[in-house]
């Protein structure tokens, strides 16, 4: 049996297409599970109605704030919290928040510890002179 060599170019064309369209046909849930091993930085993309941010396409909701305050002194201060709560069961997922307070070229600026817990982790940095970045962190590990 002689097979046309178009068919042969249109069996090729649709392994291609087939290979590169189905990862995008894949739920995005699959893709962003939580990495044990990493630190993620909140993306304050998307608000909710009291300004708190949600992350979707993952699985987990990640639910923050973030924000710098003055205290009497003059110096300031940036805080930020975090909550991680597993999409399928609805609980709370133990975790850290982390808050770095730099100016924009990142090289000045303060960083807190970990703070860990379950629900809302509240985390601040120590007070140091007005930055304009706050950036808000969390993990598991």
């Amino acid at each position: 049996m002689k097979k046309s060599k178009y068919s042969i170019v249109f069996a090729l064309v649709a392994m291609l297409i087939m290979t590169v369209t189905i990862p995008a046909l894949a739920s995005e849930e699959a893709l962003t599970q939580l990495n044990p091993y990493s630190e993620c930085e909140v993306k304050f993309t998307e608000s909710a109605a009291d300004g708190t941010v949600i992350m979707p396409f993952a699985t987990y909701n990640v639910y923050a704030d973030k924000g710098d305050t003055q205290r009497q002194s003059g110096l300031w201060y940036a805080w930020g919290w975090t909550r991680l709560v597993d999409k399928i069961s609805g609980d709370d997922i133990r975790h850290y928040t982390k808050v770095t307070y730099y100016m924009n070229d990142g090289e000045v600026g303060v960083e807190s510890g970990k703070a860990w817990g379950t629900g809302k982790v509240w985390n601040n940095t120590e007070d140091t002179y007005k930055h304009s970045v706050v950036r808000v962190w969390y993990g598991v590990n």
